[in-house]
């Protein structure tokens, strides 16, 4: 495999990658109802969708006639099974959100000692 055909592979699963992520990033923030994080999610998706952009381009410019342009097929499973787990347990922790976050609070049924924050 020669260097560019290795770069242009590497471009397109970066752009896969960051295709997941700007797709997770809007169904986030569709998810959310505090404004300060639905503002958020929606600047980093915009953010991935951006830089997802200047990858496709730099593929072109190595020679890709048609870069990568959609999420993976494991993000996507990815982003179902997490909506499918909040659906059958909604008290379960919410790994999704930054720590620093109001949502990111962990709330189990039960006692779990000092395990949780």
């Amino acid at each position: 495999m020669s260097q560019q055909t290795e770069n242009i592979s590497t471009l397109n699963s970066l752009i896969e990658t960051l295709k997941d992520g700007q797709e997770g990033f809007r169904q986030a923030a569709e998810a959310v109802k505090d404004s300060a994080l639905k503002s958020l999610f929606n600047e980093y998706s915009m953010q991935r969708s951006q830089f997802a952009g200047e990858l496709q381009n730099e593929a072109i410019r190595l020679g890709e006639p048609q870069p990568e342009d959609s999420s993976s097929f494991s993000g996507s499973l990815h982003r179902a099974w997490t909506v499918e787990l909040e659906r059958r347990f909604p008290d379960c922790v919410r790994l999704f959100a930054p720590s620093e976050t109001q949502a990111a609070r962990v709330n189990r049924p039960g006692d779990l000692g000092g395990l949780t924050a």
